[in-house]
């Protein structure tokens, strides 16, 4: 088990996967970015992303990209989307994490934060589009990126 891993024991190995062999930087907070599992309870990559954060001693930020023209997206899924955003902000302020929200495409949101921070937890996507945003990002990225899978449930 990679040390990576042993700071968050309690995600199984196998729902983690390294996009690049790039280092965690020096500087700057672990950036969990949000967007397959919009939730701060019982979400492994955020739970991944500060074990990092403890493991390195510096603050985990969440950011999530808000694209306007986003495929098959209407009015009320942002309204839903936006109200559930704010229960989640609320939630990660009792645990003093911020979230940013910013409008555009969540790539370039992620890339503009990126040199800034010590490495990039994403949550994993199977759609096409979203998958080939996270490699996007994994091969742009200054640090490290992994990718933790966080909506797959196996029963016991």
């Amino acid at each position: 088990m990679s040390p990576d891993c042993a700071a968050a024991p309690f995600i199984h190995p196998d729902r983690v996967r390294r996009l690049n062999d790039r280092p965690w930087q020096p500087n700057g907070p672990v950036l969990y970015w949000m967007q397959q599992a919009q939730r701060a309870r019982d979400n492994p990559a955020l739970l991944f992303a500060c074990g990092q954060a403890h493991r390195l001693g510096v603050p985990v930020v969440v950011a999530f990209g808000l694209m306007r023209d986003y495929p098959g997206a209407a009015l009320r899924h942002f309204r839903f989307m936006l109200e559930g955003l704010a229960e989640t902000e609320r939630e990660l302020a009792r645990f003093g994490i911020p979230l940013l929200l910013r409008w555009g495409e969540p790539t370039s949101v992620i890339l503009e934060l990126s040199p800034d921070v010590a490495g990039i937890v994403c949550d994993r996507a199977y759609l096409p589009p979203l998958a080939t945003w996270r490699q996007m990002v994994a091969e742009q990225s200054p640090c490290v990126v992994w990718q933790v899978e966080t909506d797959v449930v196996v029963p016991a």
